[in-house]
């Protein structure tokens, strides 16, 4: 008679693990879908309002893709009225001076290391440079020049990639919250062969 208890026992605890795993499987189904939700929701957010334009430029020789929606493309003059220079810059719209990418040539009289220690000699700017950076779609190599700007609200990063071979300037400038936006318009860039 115990044993016929002891089987009794055991077959009512057998009923109730495969009822508890078809609530366990219930429940991690309803998580599963829950997160595929999720993903889809936030592939949905990060692309949503972004309209993506692809800007080409003959006399820089570059392609680049940017955010439209978000980013303008200005050509601003650069140097004095006799012998203008000039800039492509695709900035932030609120905010283009803090958060941007531009583009510029470099005169051939331009020596960037004299630039540098001048703007060293006083201490009011520390300098990181690295001289075989790779940046671009193309893998291309520059001299990397980086520094953190402080003076406003919150500390921007700088960072210029010169390229002697081709009188090339680009440069780089954001905040913590565009990083990101930046350093994808940066990877986007082509250089003309």
């Amino acid at each position: 008679m115990e044993e016929k208890e002891t089987i009794e026992t055991t077959g009512s605890g057998s009923t109730e693990a495969r009822g508890n795993g078809k609530i366990l499987k219930w429940i991690l189904l309803g998580l599963g879908a829950a997160c595929a939700v999720l993903v889809i929701f936030l592939l949905v957010l990060d692309s949503s309002g972004a309209k993506y334009r692809t800007e080409h430029s003959k006399e820089f020789g570059y392609t680049i893709q940017y955010d439209e929606s978000r980013y303008q493309k200005d050509r601003i003059r650069l140097g004095n009225n006799e012998n203008p220079t000039y800039m492509d810059r695709f900035g932030f719209k609120t905010n283009p001076y803090a958060n941007f990418l531009a583009i510029s040539e470099v005169s051939d009289e331009a020596d960037v290391n004299e630039a540098l220690e001048v703007f060293q000699s006083d201490g009011s700017y520390s300098f990181i440079t690295e001289e075989d950076a790779v940046f671009g779609s193309g893998n291309y190599r520059a001299k990397k020049i980086v520094y953190t700007d402080t003076e406003g609200d919150e500390p921007v990063e700088v960072s210029y990639y010169y390229m002697a071979d081709r009188k090339l300037f680009i440069t780089v400038s954001c905040d913590k919250s565009h990083k990101k936006e930046l350093a994808r318009m940066l990877a986007s860039l082509t250089l003309d062969d």
